[in-house]
């Protein structure tokens, strides 16, 4: 498996503040592939980076890491555990902006976005979004997929 192959599954909004923060977090050196099932975005160019199409023909791929850029929790689940079953490796994607306590814990594949919060002892599970501003306080627990929506708080 190649640790300098990253795949990035969804090619919207996400992606972009996904891509936006691996560049401000110094993780560029990765060769960077996006996928996306919309036909539309085929060839595009998010933040410099070309659009393939569909996301989920990775089965003659070259396994590597990925992160899923997708909002949807149902969705990102899915790709998630499909993708675990091609033999890909999950990448979490963590703002150095965030403020992350040493005892918080962070499953694989989760994006933690520039001013969010993970405070003492919580913990969160794989595949998760917690978004800019977020604030997930002493001893919580995260599921596996959930979004945190940007701004909001949630109590120790």
């Amino acid at each position: 498996m190649r640790t300098d192959l990253l795949y990035i599954l969804g090619a919207g909004g996400h992606a972009k503040v996904v891509i936006d923060t691996m560049n401000a977090t110094g993780m560029n050196g990765l060769a960077l592939v996006l996928r996306d099932d919309n036909p539309a975005l085929e060839g595009s160019l998010i933040l410099n980076h070309p659009v393939h199409c569909p996301a989920l023909t990775l089965d003659s791929c070259e396994a590597g890491l990925f992160h899923i850029a997708v909002g949807n929790n149902q969705i990102r689940r899915h790709l998630f555990i499909d993708m675990l079953r091609r033999a890909h490796q999950p990448l979490s994607v963590l703002s150095e902006r965030a403020c992350i306590a040493k005892s918080a814990a962070i499953q694989e594949g989760t994006f933690v976005a520039p001013f969010a919060i993970v405070a003492a002892d919580s913990h969160v599970a794989e595949g998760c979004i917690l978004n800019h501003g977020s604030i997930v306080d002493h001893e919580c627990q995260i599921g596996a997929y959930c979004h945190i929506a940007p701004g909001a708080i949630l109590s120790g």
